[in-house]
């Protein structure tokens, strides 16, 4: 029987694989559209400054996850629902970058 640590490993090397995918892609479309530019800068400078982003985004998951099931968005939004959501969008990281 496996044990706690082995299936948390497991749980957090899927998330990381999941958000591995847009986090490479968004690197990819910056640098190809980059290499229009007179000085296009290297690939990795590329990932380093596009992948951590995404990364923020491990460790808030499950608590997203557990929000959704919570409270999840329907056609017919309940108003508590939504509050609810907010609140998350403006405690979350991405408020500050949408807010810019």
């Amino acid at each position: 029987m496996e044990d706690a640590s082995g299936s948390a490993w497991r749980a957090w090397a899927k998330r990381a694989a999941a958000w591995s995918a847009p986090a490479l892609f968004s690197a990819l479309e910056t640098y190809t559209f980059s290499r229009g530019m007179p000085e296009p800068p290297a690939l990795w400078r590329v990932l380093a400054g596009q992948m951590p982003a995404w990364y923020v985004w491990l460790p808030l998951t499950p608590w997203l996850a557990r929000l959704a099931a919570r409270e999840p968005l329907s056609p017919r939004v309940r108003a508590r629902c939504s509050c609810t959501w907010r609140r998350a969008w403006a405690w979350g990281p991405s408020s500050r970058v949408c807010t810019r």
